[in-house]
């Protein structure tokens, strides 16, 4: 007798559940009806119910091990609980995704950032020739290209295509199996390329066309079925492929609705069904990326699986193979202990905790970033509005970040406040941001790779957030523009090499204590490993690891730790990095995880989430920084806690100060008297929290209530604000009662806009004072009628601030006036 004739009595029996007996059911007839093909009746349905067994065996021990996994990652998780500083509270649960100074256990951002790192020193020649251009594309396209038919198995004669294939393979098997480690079920695959769906390239063709463009291009031999271990028959083919369409362009609302509200199941069941499709060839996948392809190009490819999968092994090694069910767990558990609690405001309190803590975890997952189709006007406006504003969003970063890494000169300060924080030596600052910013050598960059503190600048892509902002707005050449700006100016090098000079700085000190015994470190430094879980154990294990040796000084290195083979290295490794990552973290400030879910809340496309990022824009670095030293100020206690605050406070306005001033030099003019409280109440909105304003609103010294109007909605009302003054320059004004009119100014209106919204050239601190006064003042000196009483207006200003102009009317008139800044301002008139 068949398994399919004994399942109903088994059932009877009580022998297994009837969930249970229908999932064996179907299996048993779908294995016979493939069987059949080849075989007779009673030989099929033998070998379907030996097949069914060995399938079903298998599926209960991988969801035996998952269940193990999942209790172990739950029960870890509210032990962590109750070591948080402050008590077992939803901020508990923020810490395990984000970093948190109170949290001495392990967060999905920091271990995300430890893997990606750990992949950029293991593919850094890659990065280094493939890195995208201006124009937003790779590299050495040729070689590419010819990477990915390497990794597709064909034989393209390019040497270093073979080699950096082969890195690349090996790469993708090391996350692989670090993925099943930690619960997942990923098969080896060779000769595997990863490819991601664009959802709206899939929505612009019917089922029927997406299927058929794609049968021809699949490698047939490959695809395998699961279930039976043999080549996928065409209808099976043609009906997984629609599955996928169908899932593609709705972005996985299909099936039972209900499902939507349980979750999308493990984590760790999904990675395994993108890697179900085989193409023929490299040119095959090209042309399926081309037509249907969520990414750009190859490299983005690649680099979008990297950091995909580091997301995902770190969800899983903190949360578990289902971390939507600790989550859940956890939040449950919480509230529950709350409510059990004697504060008699405790029930107050849980609404707005687990509600930003479910809206933290749903960002970090990339939920609502997938452009949604409003189905009223009332949710959200029409596509191609919310693209075009998205657009807005972007040339406003390139019209108005130019100047920004004047601003970012405040990283000094914090630099410094973290090096003492954490008891690191301070008079190596600038000597280690010049090493990493040397255009005569690049060994200390090569070493900072080496010590995997990641090639941040090299491996981001177009959707890569960016300092400032709260979310990448992907909306074509405006992404590209604003992205470059960006580059252009210097911002991206200057980050990425006081992050590294932190890195590198921290490992040095560590390798220089490492003959010291754990209860004799210098005591902040020790406070500082602390923080993030090292103990002594984990010290121990730090100091017998060889230390990396290189350019005459010697660091503490993670590789050499967790291939040192001593008891809990890989976990000493892990902590080491989480502390290092971490602190650099604080001491180079950018917009937090926690910043970017308050100020992108919803979906994307949604009126609710277009006007917060709106009146948002620019503002999470900002926001970001105050939490971050302010939550350092609570931690240190009433007494210290009020003199870091009072240290961070002085030093960020005197660096605020020292920038409001390079910005005027920048400008053409001289620098601004001191002596008076608005400059010095300028120099506080500028000290690193709100320097980003002046970057927005230009100067705080003119049109101030304008400013703050402006800044109040947003830099995007500023350039609305900008429009509107250009259009009623450019048109005739209304006629007066004696007849006069004032006359239309087209060229005015051009030139003004030119000078106050060009993508770069109108903030760029290298460009600004030739683009305004050596380009722009000629042509308005040439050509615009209104240009004497313009100049007018500006000698005007200039005088009521007390300043002249080193550059001015298209010449370098003089050096500029540095004495200016100790003279008294200009009394009131």
């Amino acid at each position: 007798m068949s398994l399919g004739n004994c399942i109903p009595g088994m059932v009877k029996r009580g022998e297994i559940d009837a969930t249970r007996g229908a999932r064996m059911k179907e299996l048993f007839d779908e294995l016979e009806g493939f069987y059949r093909r080849s075989m007779g009746p009673e030989a099929a349905a033998a070998e379907a119910s030996e097949a069914t067994l060995r399938q079903l065996a298998a599926e209960q021990r991988l969801k035996k091990r998952q269940t193990l996994l999942q209790i172990n990652r739950q029960r870890e998780a509210v032990k962590d609980l109750d070591r948080y500083r402050t008590g077992a509270n939803f901020s508990a649960i923020r810490a395990m995704l984000y970093r948190d100074t109170n949290a001495p256990y392990p967060n999905v951002t920091l271990c995300t950032q430890q893997i990606v790192y750990q992949a950029h020193a293991q593919l850094r020649e890659f990065l280094e020739r493939h890195s995208r251009n201006l124009l937003g594309k790779p590299r050495d396209r040729d070689g590419l290209r010819n990477v990915v038919r390497e990794m597709h198995g064909q034989d393209s004669g390019d040497a270093i295509a073979k080699t950096t294939a082969q890195a690349i393979t090996e790469l993708f098997d090391t996350l692989r199996q670090r993925f099943n480690a930690a619960g997942g079920n990923i098969g080896r695959l060779e000769h595997w390329f990863p490819h991601r769906w664009s959802p709206q390239l899939v929505r612009k063709v019917s089922r029927d066309t997406f299927v058929d463009t794609l049968m021809p291009e699949l490698d047939r031999a490959r695809i395998f079925d699961n279930r039976t271990g043999a080549p996928m028959a065409d209808d099976a083919l043609r009906e997984m492929l629609g599955g996928i369409y169908e899932t593609v362009r709705t972005n996985g609302l299909t099936g039972d609705p209900s499902a939507a509200l349980r979750g999308a199941g493990k984590l760790a069941n999904q990675r395994a069904e993108h890697r179900v499709l085989h193409f023929k060839d490299a040119d095959a996948w090209l042309r399926i990326n081309d037509q249907f392809g969520g990414e750009r190009n190859p490299f983005n490819a690649i680099m979008g699986h990297i950091d995909g999968m580091a997301q995902d092994i770190a969800m899983m090694e903190r949360l578990g193979p289902n971390p939507d069910a600790t989550m859940r767990y956890l939040l449950d558990h919480v509230s529950k202990r709350a409510a059990q609690s004697d504060d008699p405001k405790a029930l107050d309190k849980l609404g707005g905790g687990r509600a930003f803590t479910e809206q933290m975890y749903r960002y970090l997952k990339g939920e609502g970033r997938q452009l949604l189709q409003a189905d009223t006007l009332l949710h959200g406006p029409p596509t191609w509005f919310v693209r075009g504003f998205e657009g807005g969003l972007n040339l406003t970063t390139a019209m108005k970040l130019g100047a920004a890494p004047l601003s970012a000169l405040s990283d000094v300060g914090t630099q410094l406040m973290a090096r003492r924080f954490n008891g690191l030596p301070a008079v190596s600052v600038l000597r280690s941001y010049l090493s990493q910013l040397s255009l005569l050598s690049g060994k200390d960059r090569q070493i900072a790779i080496e010590l995997e503190l990641g090639m941040r600048d090299a491996a981001h892509s177009l959707s890569t957030l960016h300092r400032w902002g709260v979310d990448a707005d992907r909306a074509g050449w405006t992404a590209v523009v604003a992205d470059d700006v960006l580059r252009i100016s210097g911002l991206n090098k200057l980050t990425e090499a006081g992050q590294r000079a932190y890195g590198m700085d921290t490992l040095a000190e560590l390798a220089r204590q490492r003959d010291v015994a754990w209860g004799k470190l210098p005591a902040k430094l020790r406070e500082g490993l602390q923080r993030y879980g090292v103990d002594q154990a984990d010290w121990t294990a730090i100091r017998q690891a060889a230390p990396l040796d290189r350019g005459g000084r010697s660091f503490v290195s993670p590789s050499n730790i967790r291939e040192s083979g001593t008891l809990g290295s890989d976990a000493a490794a892990a902590k080491l990095m989480d502390y290092v990552y971490g602190e650099t973290a604080a001491a180079v400030q950018e917009a937090s995880l926690t910043t970017r879910a308050v100020l992108a809340p919803g979906d994307r496309g949604t009126w609710k989430n277009m006007g917060a990022r709106m009146v948002s824009q620019f503002r999470a670095f900002g926001i970001g920084l105050v939490i971050e030293h302010g939550r350092r100020a609570m931690a240190l206690g009433p007494k210290r806690g009020a003199l870091y605050a009072a240290e961070f406070f002085i030093g960020m306005t005197v660096l605020g100060a020292a920038v409001m001033q390079i910005r005027e030099l920048a400008k053409g003019k001289d620098l601004r008297p001191m002596e008076s409280g608005e400059f010095w109440s300028d120099a506080v909105l500028q000290a690193g929290a709100l320097g980003i304003v002046g970057d927005v609103l230009g100067s705080f010294s003119l049109d101030r209530v304008d400013g703050w109007a402006e800044l109040m909605v947003g830099p995007m009302g500023s350039q609305v604000k900008d429009i509107m003054v250009a259009t009623k320059m450019g048109l005739p004004g209304k006629k007066k009662q004696d007849g006069t009119q004032r006359p239309a100014n087209p060229v005015g209106a051009a030139l003004y806009l030119a000078r106050k919204d060009t993508p770069g050239l109108s903030t760029w601190w290298h460009t600004r004072a030739v683009w305004e006064q050596i380009v722009l003042d000629r042509l308005a000196a040439e050509y615009d009628p209104d240009y004497d009483k313009k100049l007018k207006r500006q000698t005007d200003r200039d005088t009521k601030n007390g300043q002249g102009r080193w550059l001015s009317q298209g010449s370098i008139q003089r050096a500029p006036d540095l004495s200016n800044a100790l003279r008294a301002p200009p009394a009131p008139q």
